[in-house]
C-alpha cells in the first residue's frame, strides 16, 4: 500500500471504548465502493475518514489518496484536485479524466474527498472515479451526494448531560463524558 495521506499528527480520534456504536466493518466490504461520512461541522467527520481510511486500504490493498476541498473554489472541478493529489497531469491527447482513470487502473487506490458540501453540483464526478471497479471512495460533507451506490454514515455530535450541578449514572457513560475523561487523562471528577 502506498500512502499519499499523511496522518502525521493525527493522534487516535477515541479508544475502543468511546464511540462504540458506531460500525465501520461495511467499509471494508469489497462491494461497498462509496462511503460518505455526513454530519454538521466540527463533529470530526474528518478525523474519523483519516482513522479508519487506512485500515480500509490495507484490508483491501489500496493505496490512499486524500483530496481536501475545503479551499476548492468553484472554478476549479474534483477531477483537477484528485489529479493534483495522485500527481496526474492532464495530458492533451487524453484529457485528465481519461488521465486519472488510467493512473487508478494501475493503482488501485482509496480517495478520500475532504469537505465536499460546497461541490455538491460535482457529485458526478465521483462517479468518473468509480468507473475504476478498484477504486473506493470515502466522502466527508455536510450533505450527502446522492449518487447511485453511495453508503451513509451520518455522524452526529455525541451527547451531552444535562446543565444541572449533579450527573447521572446514565450521564457518566455519555461518548462525551468519557472522551472528556480520556483526554483529561483520567476518570473526571463528577459524581452520580
Amino acid at each position: 500500500m502506498t500512502a499519499l495521506l499523511n496522518l502525521q499528527g493525527f493522534s487516535p480520534l477515541f479508544s475502543a471504548a468511546i464511540g462504540s456504536g458506531v460500525s465501520f466493518g461495511r467499509c471494508s466490504d469489497p462491494a461497498v465502493r462509496l462511503v460518505s461520512l455526513v454530519g454538521p461541522g466540527g463533529v470530526g467527520k474528518t478525523r474519523l475518514a483519516a482513522e479508519v481510511s487506512p485500515e480500509i486500504a490495507a484490508d483491501l490493498g489500496l493505496r490512499i489518496g486524500y483530496v481536501a476541498l475545503s479551499a476548492l473554489g468553484s472554478e476549479e472541478s474534483v477531477l483537477q484536485a484528485v489529479g493534483r493529489a495522485l500527481n496526474v497531469a492532464d495530458q492533451p491527447d487524453l484529457g485528465l479524466p481519461r488521465a486519472i482513470r488510467g493512473a487508478l487502473e494501475r493503482n488501485p487506490t482509496l480517495i478520500v474527498l475532504d469537505s465536499f458540501e460546497h461541490l455538491l453540483d460535482q457529485a458526478l464526478a465521483v462517479g468518473e472515479l468509480l468507473a475504476v471497479p478498484s477504486t473506493r471512495v470515502i466522502v466527508t460533507s455536510r450533505a450527502q451526494l446522492e449518487i447511485r451506490g453511495e453508503q451513509v454514515f451520518p455522524i452526529l455530535p455525541f451527547g451531552v448531560p444535562s446543565t444541572t450541578a449533579q450527573m447521572t449514572t446514565s450521564e457518566l457513560q455519555l461518548d462525551s463524558v468519557l472522551l472528556f475523561e480520556e483526554r483529561a487523562g483520567g476518570p473526571a471528577r463528577f459524581s452520580a
